[in-house]
């Protein structure tokens, strides 16, 4: 049996049926960041990817432990090391061997199939906010599926709580109110005004067209044309 000690929503120690200390966690200040696992008087020391994913772990001499290599949703595909047991994995979320799950809090994730086990609860009860946003759903109303995982491309996109983006455009829509009152809100270091950069009414981060938009949206200013010389 083991049990955890939670950290709001980070692992911080793992115990056994006794209640002895077996493995310690150090995170970083993201959410899904662990940095260090301390495990039987040893440090080690965990890599990731742009996504987030674990893809090494090295010892405190630098030495390689544990390398991964997954699939696009998140399968795993090799392991250096398959005795080298430890929870992080794909975007650094929680893996269960036994049921080749992943934990993303609200529910579990199937990578064989890329899909939800459960529904998703914002859905499931109805979220009030989700009338002002028809608008920006219409444009991917595949938002709505409620077995989705991050809307089916798991190359660009993370969902470490579980939930459907809308939670994440509810709050996007109150930045939005604020920022029309005068009050400038940030998330993760950019001004409200800066989340939806081409005025399609669809964040960012949800948007196709967001990562053209620094070039397309702010054109570099027009040439003049050179003085007519003087006859």
């Amino acid at each position: 049996m083991t049990r955890y000690i939670f950290d709001n929503e980070d692992i911080l120690l793992e115990l056994d049926g006794s209640n002895s200390i077996t493995a310690r966690y150090t995170h970083g200040p993201g959410i899904d960041e662990p940095l260090i696992m301390e495990k039987g008087g040893a440090s080690f020391f965990y890599h990731a990817d742009g996504l987030g994913s674990i893809t090494e772990i090295t010892n405190q001499s630098g030495t390689v432990v544990q390398r991964y290599t997954y699939s696009s949703f998140g399968k795993i595909e090799s392991q250096l090391d398959p005795n080298f047991v430890q929870p992080y994995t794909f975007t650094s979320r929680e893996f269960d061997p036994e049921t080749g799950l992943y934990f993303y809090r609200a529910r579990y994730y199937d990578p064989s199939t890329g899909r939800f086990l459960q529904e998703d609860p914002i859905l499931r009860r109805g979220d009030p906010g989700l009338p002002y946003l028809l608008p920006s759903l219409l444009h991917q109303p595949h938002v709505l599926q409620p077995y989705v995982f991050t809307l089916n491309n798991p190359v660009r996109y993370t969902d470490p709580s579980g939930y459907n983006p809308i939670g994440n455009l509810i709050r996007w829509l109150v930045s939005r109110i604020l920022a029309r009152l005068g009050i400038k809100p940030f998330e993760r270091g950019w001004p409200a005004e800066e989340l939806d950069d081409d005025k399609d009414g669809i964040p960012n981060y949800m948007d196709p067209d967001s990562q053209y938009c620094k070039v397309n949206c702010n054109p570099p200013p027009p040439v003049e044309p050179p003085p007519t010389p003087a006859c």
